[in-house]
């Protein structure tokens, strides 16, 4: 019954991150504003660590930026929420996987841990660690993706990243890219890891 339930719940969500993308990519064009799809209230605030998953054998991502305003002057404590699917593609529903809210430091520096986002499949959008899917359902694909809502001196900016991660670019054609380079083992990880740069301007 526990099962049938959050299988339940995993899809309603999923109906609505459809239809959110719906509007973002096909009436987003038109000028709309851009919908938040896998976005999900309440995130908690986190020092670092976005991932909740153990599975270390998943690729590690660092994303670090800055946050300024039109000026150049760095932000502290500007807050971003930050969301984004797992290494499957698949967007936490349940828990807070790959959720999380951070605050920026005094230098206007934001810096978190995560896992290298998967691309998201009509599977991925319909299933949870519980609840899964056929591989039939793989026709719908959105590239790799962090979004992030920025929100500083009562202003906010959303944003979706696209990366370059070992999985599919599809998708992300004339949207904001940033290239995840691989990166050796140093001061910031012990194993090897990718890193990505993104800064904002509010």
């Amino acid at each position: 019954m526990v099962d049938l339930y959050s299988g339940l719940i995993s899809v309603a969500f999923s109906v609505y991150i459809l239809i959110c993308y719906f509007i973002d990519t096909v009436l987003g064009k038109k000028g709309r504003p851009l919908t938040m799809v896998g976005y999900k209230k309440g995130s908690p605030n986190r020092k670092h660590t976005l991932s909740d998953d153990q599975n270390t054998s998943q690729p590690k991502l660092v994303f670090s930026g800055k946050v300024t305003n039109k000026s150049g002057a760095p932000i502290k404590n500007a807050t971003l929420d930050v969301w984004h699917a797992n290494w499957d593609g698949v967007y936490s529903v349940l828990g807070y996987n790959c959720r999380g809210v951070i605050k920026t430091n005094e230098k206007g520096e934001y810096s978190f841990e995560t896992v290298v986002p998967g691309t998201v499949s009509l599977r991925g959008l319909l299933s949870s660690k519980r609840f899964i899917l056929p591989r039939m359902l793989n026709f719908y694909r959105q590239a790799p993706s962090i979004q992030f809502i920025v929100s500083a001196d009562g202003k906010t900016k959303q944003e979706q990243i696209f990366t370059n991660s070992v999985n599919s670019k599809s998708g992300a054609e004339d949207k904001t890219f940033v290239k995840l380079v691989k990166t050796k083992p140093d001061d910031i990880s012990s194993t090897e890891y990718y890193s990505g740069t993104y800064n904002f301007v509010l």
